[in-house]
């Protein structure tokens, strides 16, 4: 028989033949008189059960130690009975992974978040983002985005056993926020002029009521597994504000100075 034949009898492709020669899994069979391969019952019978304990999940690695078996390929009944139980451990992890990833999903689509987006994030910038607080104010585009930005990595060091009680805290900040006052001093944000020289005082006051209007939000940042690893992070290691191009130079030194305030 040939390549072809052989692939297709034992229903893999002839590329999936070719890859088992190349890995080992399946020697080749020496070359006829004419200078093609004669693969024979052997053959077949050997791809047929790559292929089989492929399907089951077995890693290819794994099929060439245990059908390369010294007793002919046969395992006894504790090896194959340890492969099984190898087997059925992996594929529950896959199972859990799945579940948890399918929660994830069901979890964004009920928030109506962008997929990119972790779902307890968009709750928490629906409690207090400034995109809800000023949708459609001209000049707050830039916090907007940097707002969304700051939470992805916010999030990202939320990722862990912990890190979704952390950012639940974090949220439960947020919904003691004075939000009539953090929405008047978010137009006054919209309204700062472009160079931070410009209005001085302005920079300062709006920068203290920011401060202190975070203060209740950020006792969930200070506390559990995630104020640890925000604690831990060095300077170089975020990024910059300051040099966001989304912001205007007044509105960064704003940001800036509320980080000062708040020991950041």
């Amino acid at each position: 028989m040939r390549s072809k034949e052989v692939a297709a009898l034992a229903g893999v492709s002839v590329r999936t033949l070719r890859h088992y020669h190349q890995l080992g899994v399946l020697p080749e069979p020496e070359r006829a008189s004419n200078g093609y391969r004669d693969y024979g019952l052997e053959h077949v019978a050997r791809l047929l059960r790559v292929r089989r304990l492929a399907e089951l999940g077995v890693p290819l690695e794994r099929v060439h130690r245990y059908l390369d078996d010294p007793a002919d390929g046969r395992a006894d009944h504790d090896d194959a009975a340890a492969l099984l139980d190898d087997l059925d451990r992996e594929l529950a992890e896959q199972i859990a992974r799945l579940e948890a990833q399918r929660e994830r999903v069901r979890r964004l689509r009920e928030a109506r978040a962008r997929p990119e987006v972790p779902a307890g994030l968009q709750e928490l910038m629906d409690v207090v983002g400034v995109g809800a607080l000023g949708a459609g104010v001209a000049g707050l585009a830039g916090m907007v985005a940097v707002e969304r930005d700051a939470g992805l990595l916010v999030a990202r060091l939320a990722e862990g056993p912990d890190g979704e009680a952390d950012l639940a805290g974090y949220a439960d900040g947020a919904l003691r926020m004075d939000r009539e006052r953090l929405a008047a001093v978010t137009a006054r944000f919209a309204e700062l002029p472009e160079a931070a020289t410009d209005a001085p005082e302005a920079v300062a006051a709006l920068a203290a009521e920011l401060a202190d209007l975070a203060r209740p939000l950020l006792e969930g940042l200070t506390t559990g597994a995630l104020g640890e690893r925000i604690a831990a992070l060095r300077e170089d290691e975020v990024p910059d504000v300051a040099d966001d191009p989304r912001l205007t130079g007044a509105q960064a030194a704003v940001l800036v100075e509320v980080g000062r305030l708040l020991g950041a």
